[in-house]
């Protein structure tokens, strides 16, 4: 309808007695099938978690979660990412519903199609949680947030924009950064609405979109048609993702009116205590087991990896010298191959987290306390991709550190004696987090 792509619109008021006491899984339309489930575009929900008893004359710290999954999927479902850890701790969870890929992140600079809806989504659950939590018996003036991965990404975007100053007084970044190549687009995000208009048969004789046909369409269409074709410098890099936050015009509306790292160089942004981390090898999700073909193409394209805004500034001679000092540090003059993939792993963990991490976090430190991390615990609660596991690849994968605070199905973490180790890591991560929820290390 008229609202698709939009901000979203407060619930309004209603008559009678809602139950809301059980837990119904409600999930947005995915972008991607990494998720298995029903999934709903009437999907903006928020999930309120408190330990079994509360005093609401001592209202407990706020721990706000925004989940990840590259912006095109995503879902609040405990079974994927359960509080029993935290709410041990004496805090009160939230888990918010966002818009992911296209009904999320289009973006085609008009009032209909502004950008960054999904990113509105989870500030109208930050305003919501200001309003509504102390009815929960959770302190709205100690609110923490705290993401992983794309939701890491959205925690420094909150911190960044002016429109959510003021909801939270400390934030948590689990491996992922608005400075990131893959989070955000300054340009381009027009050119890919377009595209996917034409996938979804929706454009117009002169070329133009024809919104109208976008907010009708059948949603069952756009999980097809969402991963539109990527240039080939995009997929090299692992930043091949169509829809992310992207620059807006610049209006009383606007999430994102200029783009993060001139955000950060501002004075409008939040001060409040910041945890940012990455784990040990992220760039294991990247690796893709015996394709030759693409790594040939990758090391012959390593100047891909070189910051545009500097390689428009050198020489082809000096870009091809950088290229192969990359080469020569990260892949040793060797192309990737089974049985040689460390190089490959740490240059896309350097490349897609660790060096935006810390690059955000000399830029901000002088201006509020600032924490850095690094998971390097290999222990047996992986999240590897099939692929490594194939490969008996090990490492601290993207993704693996939540698997040690957040509740998951497919683990035993209350655990049996072999787990010992892995307990009292969880512990330890466990009691960091709160601690900081607590006194915001101020």
């Amino acid at each position: 309808g008229k609202l698709r792509f939009k901000a979203p619109v407060p619930i309004g008021k209603w008559d009678g007695v809602k139950n809301l006491t059980s837990y119904q899984v409600v999930d947005c339309i995915q972008g991607s099938n990494q998720l298995s489930g029903t999934f709903t575009e009437d999907c903006l929900t928020i999930n309120v978690y408190t330990p079994q008893t509360v005093n609401f004359s001592s209202p407990l710290p706020v721990m706000f979660w925004i989940y990840g999954g590259g912006f095109v999927a995503g879902s609040t479902n405990p079974s994927y990412q359960g509080a029993d850890f935290l709410l041990d701790q004496g805090i009160v969870f939230v888990s918010v519903n966002y818009r992911v890929s296209a009904l999320g992140f289009l973006n085609l600079g008009t009032e209909d199609a502004p950008g960054n809806a999904g990113l509105k989504d989870q500030n109208l659950g930050l305003q919501w949680v200001q309003r509504e939590i102390s009815k929960f018996g959770g302190d709205p003036n100690k609110v923490t947030i705290f993401g992983e991965s794309a939701g890491s990404a959205s925690v420094i975007f909150h911190y960044l924009s002016p429109k959510s100053k003021g909801l939270f007084r400390g934030a948590i970044a689990h491996s992922g950064n608005a400075l990131a190549d893959w989070a955000f687009l300054e340009s381009g995000f027009i050119d890919r609405g377009k595209q996917f208009s034409d996938l979804m048969n929706c454009t117009n004789k002169d070329g133009s979109v024809n919104i109208s046909c976008l907010q009708t369409a059948n949603v069952s269409l756009f999980s097809m048609f969402q991963q539109i074709p990527l240039s080939e410098e995009v997929n090299i890099r692992g930043s091949g993702l169509a829809f992310v936050p992207s620059l807006e015009k610049d209006s009383d509306h606007a999430f994102l009116a200029d783009t993060p790292l001139n955000l950060l160089r501002t004075n409008k942004t939040s001060t409040v205590p910041l945890i940012m981390g990455v784990n040990h090898d992220e760039g294991l999700m990247e690796v893709k087991p015996d394709d030759s073909t693409f790594y040939k193409e990758l090391v012959s394209k390593l100047s891909y990896f070189i910051p545009k805004t500097i390689r428009d500034k050198k020489s082809s001679e000096q870009i091809a010298k950088d290229a192969a000092a990359i080469n020569k540090e990260y892949l040793h003059n060797t192309i990737p191959s089974r049985g040689n993939y460390d190089g490959f792993i740490k240059l896309y963990t350097d490349f897609m987290f660790a060096v935006n991490t810390a690059q955000f976090a000399l830029q901000r430190s002088d201006q509020g306390n600032v924490y850095l991390y690094h998971f390097d615990y290999d222990g047996s609660y992986r999240q590897s991709n099939t692929a490594a596991l194939n490969m008996n690849l090990t490492g601290v994968n993207h993704g693996e550190e939540k698997r040690y605070f957040l509740t998951q199905s497919d683990l035993n973490q209350y655990g049996t004696a072999e787990n010992v180790t892995e307990k009292k890591v969880l512990r330890r991560l466990v009691k960091m987090l709160t601690n900081f929820a607590k006194t915001g290390y101020d």
